[in-house]
């Protein structure tokens, strides 16, 4: 891929430029893994009782035994995202860091990432969400946590660091940089769900089932891939302008 200086900071149209060629370039790989990741995830959706409308959630929020079942359906949802999330970006971002340094691409080097060091991810996003759920009464504690230790997953795939230490690498990548970051979070999040909303807009003529929703969905998340690139690249820029400080 076309060698930019990643030791300085990467302008909007470098970050784009770097995204789309690691994205196109390694498309089968993110897409198998994306596969991988959210398929379980969207077809548990479809056998647990999940709102999908504000009026619907009200009407479960005000009936005890709905808010039960709802309660219970959004802790198997969440804890699918917990199991099956964090080895997806630890994947992608070893899949952009290899073609970042122009080193092959391989099932092998992307399953070391991410599902070998599963049990650690699993540790270390409780810890996460754990210290996220204590401060959240507090709120702006918590949003502080949730964007200084965002970029853990990837530290666990840079090295194979976890727990603590994957929170505190990433809390150093993120010192500094934070309101930068929250800013970046929330433009590729509002990106993402843009994405999504584009993508299922283009199945609009699909006949609305529960097939057709996950496999649309699917497809989403795919789209949205892209995005999860930009975060390695943005977190990697980062840590290449770091390492070329120091040197």
């Amino acid at each position: 891929m076309e060698q930019l200086n990643m030791t300085k900071k990467l302008s909007l149209w470098e970050l784009v430029l770097v995204t789309w060629q690691v994205y196109r370039r390694n498309f089968f790989y993110l897409t198998v893994t994306c596969l991988l990741a959210y398929t379980p995830v969207l077809v548990t959706m479809l056998f647990v009782p999940v709102p999908t409308t504000q009026a619907a959630f009200e009407t479960a929020a005000l009936n005890p035994d709905q808010l039960r079942i709802l309660m219970r359906s959004s802790l198997i949802i969440i804890g699918l995202y917990l199991l099956f999330v964090p080895p997806y970006t630890s994947a992608v971002t070893e899949i952009t860091l290899l073609a970042i340094i122009n080193e092959k691409v391989s099932a092998e080097r992307i399953f070391d990432a991410s599902l070998a060091k599963w049990i650690k991810l699993i540790v270390t996003s409780l810890v996460y969400f754990i210290l996220i759920f204590i401060t959240a009464v507090f709120i702006l504690p918590a949003i502080f946590i949730a964007v200084a230790f965002y970029f853990y997953p990837s530290f666990t795939a840079l090295g194979g660091s976890w727990g603590l230490n994957a929170l505190r690498r990433s809390f150093d990548a993120v010192k500094g940089r934070w309101f930068r970051t929250l800013g970046f979070i929330i433009a590729i999040n509002i990106f993402s769900m843009l994405a999504m909303s584009l993508t299922q807009a283009a199945f609009g003529w699909a006949p609305y089932n529960a097939a057709t929703v996950v496999i649309i969905s699917i497809i989403g998340q795919i789209v949205c891939a892209f995005f999860s690139v930009m975060s390695s690249v943005w977190l990697l820029n980062i840590l290449f302008m770091l390492k070329g400080k120091a040197a």
